[in-house]
């Protein structure tokens, strides 16, 4: 019984569910911001100058869309894509190691010439 209910009603409500939950979480989190900005909340959403950032809360809402896609994904009956599962883990967890390396890299590429 609760095994035809999950593979009928969880493929669809449980990564819908937890999308709402996410984007809920998220807006609770503006409104707190926007309430006291200089509490802990508040200083999560600025920048390194100490002014608010909007980048920061699109990155949280890029993050719930693509987690609810990934959870849709999972939940098909055919099973996962391998490459919306790279594209996710990349994305997630790769960006971070690329801005790090974008700040110490010279401009320099090895097979370029000298100026």
């Amino acid at each position: 019984m609760m095994r035809v209910w999950l593979e009928t009603h969880a493929a669809n409500d449980m990564p819908l569910l937890l999308l709402v939950l996410m984007l809920g979480i998220s807006l609770w989190m503006l409104v707190c911001a926007s309430r006291a900005p200089n509490g802990m909340i508040g200083r999560m959403l600025q920048d390194e100058n100490g002014k608010p950032s909007v980048l920061r809360l699109i990155v949280l809402w890029g993050f719930s869309f693509a987690t609810w896609s990934l959870m849709k994904d999972t939940l098909r009956p055919d099973g996962v894509d391998r490459y919306i599962y790279g594209i996710y883990v990349g994305g997630t967890f790769g960006a971070h190691v690329a801005v790090k390396i974008g700040e110490k890299w010279s401009g320099v590429l090895p097979w370029s010439k000298p100026a």
